[in-house]
C-alpha cells in the first residue's frame, strides 16, 4: 500500500477534471449526467483527486447517493507544502477527501452571504460570498460551480481544504486547548461565529474567562442572538495586536464597529478601565488571544 501511495503522488499534475458529461461506452453520445466519481475519473484536470478516490475506496462511495463535492484541481494539490501528499496514510487521505464532501446537493444559487456546512468527515466548512466570488474557508475560491452529476453537484476549487488535524491550531482550537473559555466558545457556537474564528484571519481576541461570564450570567441569558453577536465582536480586533504593540493609551476599533480603550501602566493593562488583561500573547495560526477578567459590554 505504501508503494501505491508513493506512485500515486509521483504522478505529474496534469490539469483538472471532475466534470465530463459523456459515458465511457460512447464519448460522443450523452447518456445522462455521470456520477461524481465518473467525473473525477474522466477529467484529466482531476487526476490526483481521482487517484485519491481510488486509493481510499471513496470512488465507490461517490458512485451513488447525493453529495456536494468541493473538488480541488491538480494545481491545488500540487500547491500543498512539499512532501505533504507523500506523507499521508490511506486513512489520512480519506479524512481529507471526506472534508471536501457534503451530504446533499448545494447549488451556488442557494448560498447566503455566509453559512456553515457540515462535511461527511464531521467538521464544518465556512462558505461565503465575497466580492462576487464563492469562497470556502480561508482562501479556496470556487472557479467553476454547479457542475451537476447524477448523484449531486461539484464545485471546482483552487485550494485543498485541510481538516484540523493537518493545520496549525486556530483561535478556536487554541482556546479550547487552553481551557477556561467554555462559555466564550459556546457563545461563539450559538451565534455562528465559530468557523469565522477558525478559518479567517487575522484577529486579536480579548477573551473573557468563564468566571468573567459567570459574573454577568443573567445579563448574558437575556441577550438576543443579535445582541450576543454584538457583545462577542466587541472583544475582537481585525488585526494582530500583541502586548508589545501597545502604547500607554489607545482607542481601537473592534469588529463590532465600536471602539475599546486600552491602557497600560505600572498597575497593569486594562480594557475600558476595569477589565484587566491577565494573560497576553497566546499565539494561534490566525491571530492572538489576550485573556481578560471582565466581559466587555458595548452599546446595544
Amino acid at each position: 500500500m505504501k508503494n501505491k501511495i508513493l506512485r500515486l503522488f509521483a504522478v505529474p499534475a496534469l490539469a483538472l477534471a471532475l466534470f465530463a458529461a459523456c459515458s465511457d461506452d460512447d464519448p460522443l453520445t450523452p447518456q445522462g449526467d455521470p456520477s461524481i466519481a465518473e467525473i473525477a475519473n474522466t477529467n484529466m484536470n482531476f487526476s490526483i483527486l481521482n487517484d485519491l478516490l481510488e486509493l481510499t475506496g471513496l470512488d465507490e462511495t461517490l458512485e451513488s447517493g447525493d453529495f456536494t463535492v468541493f473538488a480541488p484541481t491538480d494545481a491545488a494539490f500540487n500547491a500543498l507544502p512539499e512532501g505533504t501528499l507523500e506523507s499521508l496514510s490511506v486513512e489520512q487521505a480519506r479524512e481529507i477527501i471526506l472534508f471536501h464532501a457534503v451530504a446533499g446537493s448545494i447549488l451556488s444559487s442557494q448560498l447566503q452571504a455566509s453559512q456553515d456546512v457540515e462535511t461527511v468527515q464531521g467538521e464544518r466548512l465556512l462558505v461565503r460570498l465575497s466580492n462576487g466570488q464563492v469562497r470556502v474557508n480561508a482562501d479556496a475560491i470556487v472557479g467553476d460551480a454547479d457542475i451537476e452529476a447524477s448523484n449531486g453537484v461539484d464545485h471546482v476549487i483552487n485550494r485543498v481544504l485541510l481538516p484540523s488535524e493537518f493545520r496549525e491550531p486556530s483561535i478556536i482550537e487554541t482556546a479550547t486547548a487552553a481551557g477556561g473559555f467554555t462559555t466564550l466558545l459556546g457563545a461563539l457556537e450559538t451565534t455562528g461565529l465559530t468557523t469565522t474564528f477558525k478559518y479567517l484571519s487575522p484577529f486579536t481576541v480579548f477573551a473573557p474567562t468563564d468566571e468573567a461570564f459567570a459574573e454577568i450570567s443573567e445579563t448574558v441569558a437575556g441577550l438576543t442572538t443579535e445582541q450576543l453577536t454584538a457583545v462577542l465582536t466587541y472583544h475582537v480586533l481585525g488585526s494582530t495586536v500583541r502586548s508589545t504593540d501597545l502604547s500607554p493609551s489607545q482607542s481601537v476599533a473592534t469588529l463590532n464597529g465600536q471602539e475599546i480603550e486600552i491602557t497600560v501602566g505600572e498597575g497593569g493593562a486594562f480594557v475600558n478601565g476595569d477589565s484587566e488583561i491577565v494573560d497576553v500573547d497566546i499565539e494561534s495560526a490566525n491571530g492572538v488571544i489576550h485573556v481578560i477578567n471582565k466581559v466587555l459590554i458595548p452599546q446595544l
